[in-house]
């Protein structure tokens, strides 16, 4: 499911690329006018009693959230969750739906440091608490400030301005279309050496969310506005997504990017509300499934050799007069060829088994990639386990699952992604080594 589209800050060094992150909005849990409250876990389902008003209205405005399908009987609604998790207030009624992991490795795959973990302990390990969006805020405030302790990261933006002293170039032409204006001040192109960046202007934006906002605990609104008041050089407003595109995290910005991942997910909710059509601060979800594969992606690109680059949602063309573009949800590349690819699905059915679509979707990329095998990472699964290896009639390529649970704490999470880094390098080979086996006939890569 993908409500819009974000362009994706790394966690280290890397550069920005187009890929779906999660969205969510983020407000502190409130009741609906009525006080209704219905609790749902991730996955599960419930029967409730709605009025006709309240039944539409969550069925209008949370069809990607909730299944909800009235019963034979009057006034009752069955409402089914799906991978979608958080706090929808709609109609008068509050819906929470609880996510099956644990709140402290949540806000590690959402953040992707362990640090955040670390601090989450220290603050809310003797008073354990449900309400994300206030651990989200804090969360957020105090790595900023140690984020900013650094001091604002600058760098140089071309500007466009009349300045009474030349600087980098004259602009002769609007000298020539504006003789009427007078020579000083005079309009000048030259690079400005400054802490109003898109990065800079995005945490900004992200703190005066959070700020104005009355539910949160005074400490944490205070240490906000002293946040404010450091980054008065940069200005308001927070800049369209698409400017970060190209973004690369490098030494001097490195310790801006996990506030920066926070920052998105806290503007994030301006269009998800929008989406929706709900109020601003009444809407807070988090789709696992795109979180789930943002935290695998991101994992593995950690975990890489130098040599090999890992790639979100690349376009790749399906057919060769480019009509149809596939874009698989990971592709590994070794001096800039594709080597192997990988499907991340959040939760596998029917008895463990890789649904049949996800199978074909994992052999077409193979095929039409040219390579002998591809992956297909899960999270969790319902019964047995499904087969490690499963080799395609008539092709000569295979296909492998791995399974990445998230049932233990962050640091059993980051011990899986080291097993599934491992269990992936052999076929991180270059096409050039590596040979394809079909039958125990050697075929070349792209026979």
């Amino acid at each position: 499911m993908c409500w819009t589209r974000w362009p994706s800050l790394g966690a280290t060094t890397g550069s920005v690329g187009s890929r779906v992150l999660p969205m969510m909005a983020v407000t502190p849990v409130r009741s609906g006018s009525d006080g209704r409250v219905i609790e749902l876990r991730e996955h599960g389902s419930s029967l409730e009693h709605l009025n006709p008003d309240q039944g539409h209205a969550l069925t209008l405005v949370a069809p990607d959230v909730l299944d909800v399908r009235p019963t034979r009987r009057p006034g009752e609604y069955r409402l089914r969750a799906g991978g979608v998790v958080g706090t929808l207030v709609v109609g008068g009624v509050t819906v929470r739906i609880r996510p099956k992991v644990r709140l402290s490795t949540l806000l590690y795959l959402l953040s992707g440091s362990l640090d955040a973990v670390t601090w989450f302990d220290q603050e809310y390990g003797r008073s354990p608490t449900d309400d994300l969006a206030s651990v989200l805020y804090a969360m957020y405030a105090r790595l900023l400030g140690r984020s900013l302790q650094a001091g604002l990261v600058h760098s140089y933006r071309h500007r466009h301005d009349r300045v009474t002293r030349v600087q980098g170039r004259l602009d002769f032409g609007e000298l020539a279309r504006t003789p009427h204006r007078p020579p000083v001040p005079a309009p000048c192109d030259f690079d400005e050496f400054t802490a109003d960046t898109d990065l800079n202007r995005f945490l900004k934006a992200a703190a005066v969310d959070a700020a104005v906002d009355r539910n949160l605990p005074r400490g944490i609104r205070r240490l906000l506005r002293g946040h404010l008041a450091a980054m008065h050089e940069v200005s308001d407003g927070a800049p369209r997504p698409e400017s970060l595109d190209g973004h690369v995290f490098t030494r001097l910005d490195r310790h801006y990017a996990t506030p920066a991942r926070l920052a998105r997910l806290i503007l994030a909710r301006r269009f998800i509300a929008e989406h929706a059509g709900v109020a601003h601060g009444d809407t807070f979800l988090v789709d696992m499934s795109t979180v789930f594969e943002d935290h695998v992606a991101e994992g593995l690109r950690r975990r890489m050799p130098d040599d090999v680059t890992v790639e979100r949602e690349p376009r790749t063309a399906f057919d060769r007069d480019r009509h149809l573009v596939m874009k698989p949800d990971i592709v590994f590349f070794r001096n800039r060829r594709p080597v192997h690819v990988a499907d991340v699905k959040y939760k596998l059915l029917e008895g463990g088994r890789g649904r049949s679509g996800d199978l074909y979707q994992a052999h077409a990329y193979s095929t039409v990639m040219g390579l002998p095998a591809s992956s297909l990472l899960y999270a969790e699964r319902e019964g047995g386990p499904p087969p490690k290896h499963v080799e395609v009639i008539g092709s000569g390529t295979a296909i492998e699952t791995h399974e990445l649970a998230l049932r233990g704490t962050p640091t059993d999470v980051e011990a899986a992604l080291d097993r599934l880094a491992e269990a992936l390098r052999p076929h991180l080979r270059s096409p050039a080594d590596r040979s394809r086996t079909t039958r125990g006939v050697q075929v070349p890569i792209g026979a």
